[in-house]
């Protein structure tokens, strides 16, 4: 499974490929929401911005890239 987060600053997209596991997490977040885990221990490997815009159920799929975050 591929997933893409947008930069709510640039609109830079970028797709992120799931690994089995990453995907049976991502089941289970969508679930139990907060209670299955905190997203950086579930999703360790996922960059920190793709987290926030593509996985994270509370934040509306607001994520700053890296660039735009540098400023």
């Amino acid at each position: 499974m591929t997933i893409t987060a947008t930069c709510s600053c640039c609109g830079r997209r970028e797709d992120y490929q799931l690994s089995e596991t990453e995907e049976y997490n991502l089941e289970g977040y969508r679930r139990y929401g907060r209670g299955f885990g905190m997203l950086q221990s579930i999703f360790p490997t996922v960059p920190a911005w793709i987290r926030s815009g593509a996985i994270d159920m509370t934040s509306g799929g607001f994520c700053i890239c890296p660039e735009c975050g540098e400023e």
